[in-house]
């Protein structure tokens, strides 16, 4: 037992978990007589600990009136162990945040940034549901990602731990939620805010387009005076963010432009009835298959003539006017 000061659990360099004053670390063990699966590290000066070996409880000279309480304790404590959700509840060193619309990428982004970051000893979380989860604040809308098969094993107990080293094998986006406009309130910001700061979150790593960038912004502003870093990964086939590129564009463009060759058996028209950031990846598509393109309004004509310079094809632009009735 942590008297004063605290103890992290380690494996191999990795922070898992810190006891702070009146926490017990070791119980299984102790039942279970094995050898150690991590180690325990003082993590701060003036650290006191209170120790029980476990042939103090098999000796016939340990009162029976404690030890059925020491047993008592140590049910509770297993049971505790088994529904681990009070991992969650402090020291969420690293917390990823998936939002917005499906598109390739989120997954392995995700999966490289654990990697990368396990490597360096930090303990990586995800936000289940992205932006929604930080406004809901429960110990079940988050989990932890890891890497290390053993580091795994040696998590069983806690709740919500996923292979890290799949996902990037995995399709789309497996922690998000596909829109959230609630998170725009004030009061839903300074929820997610006050659960963040609780948890002890170091760093948040927003992934995304233009509107997770939009929520990172809004967390950055009034996380400002606090210890907290935050960035953002675009991860998006809307290509929504400006003076950069973006991850899964290309690959967006590029499905589109099979599946319209695939359609495609003379000419083929598409018909788009806005000029959004949707419309942009139809005009890079029909530039790459020659495709005509049918537009209400005037405002392609300049990013028809810009993509065509850069891909060196020819592009029909047809304007609609408004049809009565």
């Amino acid at each position: 037992m942590v008297v004063t000061g605290s103890v992290n659990l380690v494996y191999r360099g990795i922070p898992v978990y810190t006891f702070k004053s009146g926490e017990t670390f070791g119980e299984i063990g102790m039942l279970e007589g094995n050898i150690r699966r991590g180690s325990a590290v003082v993590a701060e000066e003036n650290t006191s600990l209170l120790s029980l070996s476990r042939d103090s409880l098999q000796s016939d000279s340990f009162p029976p009136d404690l030890l059925r309480e020491v047993y008592s304790y140590l049910g509770k404590r297993v049971a505790r162990l088994l529904l681990a959700d009070e991992f969650y509840r402090s020291n969420m060193d690293v917390l990823i945040v998936q939002d917005g619309g499906c598109a390739p990428g989120y997954n392995a982004v995700t999966s490289f940034l654990t990697e990368k970051f396990e490597k360096k000893g930090r303990r990586v979380f995800v936000a289940l549901e992205g932006f929604k989860s930080l406004a809901s604040d429960t110990d079940k809308d988050f989990g932890l990602l890891v890497v290390n098969s053993e580091l795994r094993q040696l998590l069983s107990n806690v709740p919500r731990v996923y292979d890290a080293a799949a996902l990037k094998h995995q399709r789309g986006a497996a922690f998000r939620t596909e829109r959230f406009p609630q998170f725009k309130q004030d009061d839903v910001q300074e929820r997610a805010v006050s659960g963040i700061l609780r948890r002890g979150v170091r760093v948040i790593v927003c992934i995304g387009g233009n509107g997770t960038m939009k929520g990172a912004k809004a967390l950055a502003k009034r996380l400002k005076d606090k210890d907290v870093k935050i960035f953002f990964i675009p991860v998006t086939i809307d290509s929504d963010i400006m003076n950069t590129e973006t991850i899964g564009q290309h690959t967006g463009v590029e499905r589109g432009s099979e599946k319209l060759k695939s359609y495609c058996a003379g000419t083929l028209f598409i018909i788009s009835f806005s000029f959004t950031y949707t419309h942009l990846q139809n005009v890079h598509r029909c530039v790459h298959t020659s495709t005509m393109l049918h537009q209400r309004d005037d405002g392609s004509r300049r990013w028809i003539s810009r993509i065509t310079q850069l891909r060196g094809c020819r592009c029909t632009l047809c304007s609609l006017t408004r049809a009565s009735g």
